[in-house]
């Protein structure tokens, strides 16, 4: 299996592609594989700076250190799906010492607009729209934030001790190589465990001695929840 190596944002754009693709069982193929449309990139993520030009967003920040935030079903923090797409509106919902900036995303020959939040200068989350006025996306970046019982490098064991807890599919295309899991008091917090390492078939969900031990990669709340059948 090839390692997953696609940036951050991408796999964010393709999970708003992937629950935005229905009701229901939403973004389910008919083999129950999340089934999106691929998002394709060259080059690193470059953010607007304030003098018109861009500037390469620096890596997520990968300290451990003490939990600045917390995620849950509503949101970020305060910055849930009330919130409106505004820098100094995602500001007041969160903590003294954040930043938060406006930016770009490239997708071809659009200009997606983000907003990033930085705390001591790092990356901690990415917030999207989806056309509206208000926040629909919201991209974890970093282990300082928790995530019900963990936070991003624990592995699946941590934040479902029972395999019969956890409602997941396989990803494919951009989120080949990973599971998608959901809580049952938390749909719209998506997880995705990092799987590609495992040789097994990209296609088909691995025993739960192999699946307790991937890693959560990526941290994606949507205003819309996720619905996975158990």
């Amino acid at each position: 299996m090839k390692a997953l190596v696609l940036r951050p944002v991408i796999i964010c754009l393709a999970v708003a592609g992937f629950l935005a693709l229905g009701p229901g069982r939403a973004g389910l193929a008919a083999d129950g594989q999340a089934a999106i449309a691929p998002v394709v990139t060259d080059g690193p993520v470059k953010a607007e700076t304030g003098g018109g030009g861009t500037a390469e967003r620096p890596p997520a920040d990968t300290r451990p250190a003490d939990t600045i935030l917390q995620v849950g079903d509503a949101g970020v923090a305060g910055i849930g799906a009330a919130t409106p797409f505004e820098p100094m509106a995602v500001r007041r919902q969160l903590p003294p010492g954040f930043v938060v900036t406006a930016g770009t995303y490239q997708t071809g020959d659009e200009a997606l607009p983000t907003l990033n939040v930085l705390h001591q200068d790092a990356p901690i989350l990415i917030v999207y729209s989806d056309g509206g006025q208000n926040v629909s996306l919201i991209q974890v970046l970093s282990p300082r934030i928790r995530v019900a019982q963990g936070r991003i490098g624990d592995p699946f064991s941590t934040f479902f001790p029972e395999a019969g807890e956890s409602a997941c599919v396989r990803g494919v295309a951009q989120l080949a190589g990973t599971a998608i899991c959901t809580q049952p008091d938390a749909p719209r917090v998506n997880l995705l465990f990092d799987g590609s390492t495992w040789e097994g078939p990209e296609t088909a969900m691995p025993p739960s001695a192999v699946l307790r031990d991937w890693p959560l990669k990526y941290v994606i709340w949507s205003a819309a929840p996720l619905s996975i059948s158990r």
